[in-house]
């Protein structure tokens, strides 16, 4: 397999591999994947994003959304995974209190890094609404 160091003078050896071997080593070390990067959305049947896909070389990063009755975002999960690196976990969670206008006026973050574990409280916003 070619190393990182190798790739760089790949092209100038006229006895180094053909260009569909270096192609092949290149997406080796993208993970697998024929381009640098990627994005990928999906969508509720609201219109909504219910997840996103983030991929840059090997690198993947998937966030799904979900939302209350309200069509307020109720949770965001976030997975970050790297080849041989352990994966990353966030979870936020977001409680809202609405006025009778059903507009939200006051909203709490709270998150945590581990599946199943108890949520922090991190951020409290306060939103006033003036009605004409």
């Amino acid at each position: 397999m070619l190393s990182a160091e190798s790739l760089a003078g790949v092209l100038e050896a006229p006895d180094g591999p053909s260009l569909d071997e270096f192609r092949a080593e290149l997406t080796k070390l993208m993970g697998g994947q024929s381009g640098p990067a990627s994005i990928a959305i999906t969508y509720d049947p609201q219109g909504r994003i219910s997840r996103k896909t983030r991929r840059a070389f090997n690198i993947v990063n998937q966030v799904e959304i979900a939302y209350n009755e309200q069509g307020d975002m109720a949770v965001e999960i976030t997975q970050t995974t790297q080849e041989d690196d352990p994966e990353q976990y966030s979870e936020s969670h977001f409680e809202y209190q609405y006025d009778e206008h059903g507009n939200w006026t006051e909203k709490l973050d709270s998150w945590c890094s581990m599946p199943g574990a108890t949520h922090v409280p991190s951020t409290k916003t306060h939103r006033m609404l003036t009605y004409f």
